[in-house]
């Protein structure tokens, strides 16, 4: 790109279309003097002429220079659109994609020795029938007798509303005004000096994605209860201790095997690998170790409903009660318990 040139041809040239036209903006002269890289660059030689011929103001009553700037930010971005052959929808398309994934990294410190003690519940599905009122109290019960630091939850928070035909009928709450009021409720009985850390799951995510209304239940739930942290969508990471936890939630079907999609996840993983993942959305209960990743699947609060009972799916209905020993930042041992009510007599 030349360099510009503040020489008497252009400044001459721009002397005379100020003194005819005062109020023109720097949009409008920009294909006309290309030798100016940047509208700012264009901007300040006509802030200078102006002063030169005593035009005191040429902006309209009631604006200033930012809404000039502003308009001419706005056309060059047409203009550049235009020149790349890229649509309105198409921006939008690519400014909702990139604000798909929120995550959010926070630390936990519990001390860089010793032992750390927490609870792991995991698509509770509030909102839905089948939502296990007697295994959530046996959780309550076991977070303080066994004096649990925090609790984490891989997704599927609330039941949501998939607009499936007959899904309504299924639902004990409906909407999110509904389902997300019994959830505050719920977890209202956590100790406020107990927090909690989650993630969106699918079913979270329909109030999200369905009709494209945006709204993001982990960050409802983090602005309503004192102790919620949201980690993210689909996934997050909490280090604790400097023990990296990774909180998963899958968005395909499940296996024959239970053990598979956990091994499959572990191997998806590059860098940074976690010590500890918990993994939502199958509703299976399992404990692997995994290329020296202690796996878990982790279970759910909601009980076999009729789509599950369709396809024939099992729910592994519990909650994890999880120890972990470590030195600084490294995992010497881990200690779980799986709690779960009979289902058969």
């Amino acid at each position: 790109m030349p360099k510009p040139q503040d020489g008497p041809t252009n400044c001459d040239r721009l002397r005379d279309i100020l003194r005819k036209n005062p109020d023109i903006r720097v949009v409008e002269l920009q294909d006309r003097f290309p030798e100016y890289s940047s509208p700012n660059s264009l901007r300040s030689v006509l802030s200078r002429l102006r002063q030169q011929l005593g035009i005191s103001s040429v902006r309209k009553p009631g604006s200033d220079w930012r809404s000039e700037v502003k308009d001419d930010n706005k056309d060059t971005l047409s203009s550049y659109l235009g020149d790349h052959g890229i649509t309105r929808s198409e921006l939008d398309a690519v400014l909702k994609s990139a604000s798909q994934t929120r995550r959010r990294f926070l630390n936990l410190d519990l001390g860089s020795t010793g032992k750390f003690r927490f609870l792991v519940v995991s698509d509770t599905h509030i909102g839905h029938q089948m939502f296990d009122e007697s295994t959530w109290d046996l959780a309550m019960k076991v977070l303080k007798r066994d004096n649990c630091e925090f609790v984490l939850h891989p997704g599927d928070h609330l039941e949501g509303m998939s607009g499936r035909p007959g899904h309504v009928y299924e639902l004990s709450q409906i909407g999110y005004k509904e389902q997300s009021a019994r959830c505050i409720e719920l977890y209202l009985q956590i100790p406020k000096d107990i927090p909690i850390y989650g993630i969106d799951g699918n079913h979270d995510q329909w109030f999200k994605s369905k009709a494209d209304i945006g709204l993001i239940v982990g960050e409802e739930l983090e602005r309503r209860l004192p102790n919620f942290h949201h980690l993210g969508e689909w996934e997050g990471t909490l280090p604790v201790s400097g023990v990296r936890i990774m909180l998963f939630h899958a968005n395909d079907g499940t296996a024959y095997a239970t053990s598979y999609k956990g091994q499959k996840l572990v191997e998806s993983l590059d860098m940074m690998k976690p010590a500890l993942i918990f993994e939502g959305h199958y509703h299976k209960s399992l404990y692997q170790y995994v290329r020296r990743i202690h796996q878990f699947e982790s279970g759910t609060i909601c009980n076999q409903t009729g789509f599950m009972r369709g396809k024939k799916i099992p729910a592994h209905v519990g909650f994890w009660r999880v120890e972990v020993e470590h030195h600084h930042g490294k995992v010497i041992g881990v200690e779980s318990k799986w709690y779960c009510l009979p289902k058969y007599v």
